[in-house]
């Protein structure tokens, strides 16, 4: 079944007419995909199926797309990735809801642009180049500050130490 959806995917994507911004079409694929799965599939295999199934070593589901259409946080649709090359599944440890919550309590609004919606907590030095879950590494931006720190990919950011932050910080 998963070759099935698989392919439909591919099909889709082929067709001149479909736009990757799309998100209605990955969730009908989406759906298709979670349909095949258990009713007991915890969040994690969710996540995992809809990466196998629907991505490539070229391109992944968005996160927030996935993390939307399964009900989960879009940091634990981020933390949980497919290594395509490896056939291996990457995840990258959480942090502590009580952590998040006194970081999002402490700074009250996007400490960028000082927005107060769709808040999230951003590693200042990411988790997965050694930096640490501790107070002094996190802080609270909005989704969209969230992803120019990123570069506007999840995989890179837009300065390489505290100090460049600090400066891109007050560039808004």
């Amino acid at each position: 079944m998963q070759r099935r959806i698989y392919d439909s995917f591919q099909t889709a994507k082929e067709d001149d007419s479909y736009s990757w911004v799309d998100s209605e079409v990955y969730e009908i694929h989406m759906g298709k995909v979670i349909d095949e799965l258990p009713e007991t599939a915890t969040k994690k295999l969710k996540v995992i199926s809809i990466h196998i199934v629907l991505g490539d070593s070229e391109s992944t589901v968005n996160p927030i797309t996935i993390a939307d259409y399964i009900g989960c946080t879009r940091q634990y649709a981020r933390s949980v990735e497919y290594d395509y090359e490896t056939q291996t599944v990457i995840e990258e440890p959480q942090l502590d809801s009580l952590v998040r919550e006194t970081i999002l309590e402490r700074d009250i609004r996007c400490q960028r642009c000082r927005s107060e919606s769709n808040l999230e907590v951003h590693h200042i030095i990411p988790h997965a180049d050694g930096g640490s879950h501790k107070l002094d590494n996190l802080i609270t931006l909005c989704h969209s500050c969230h992803w120019s720190a990123h570069g506007d990919t999840w995989s890179d950011l837009n300065y390489s130490d505290k100090s460049e932050f600090k400066t891109w910080l007050r560039s808004s």
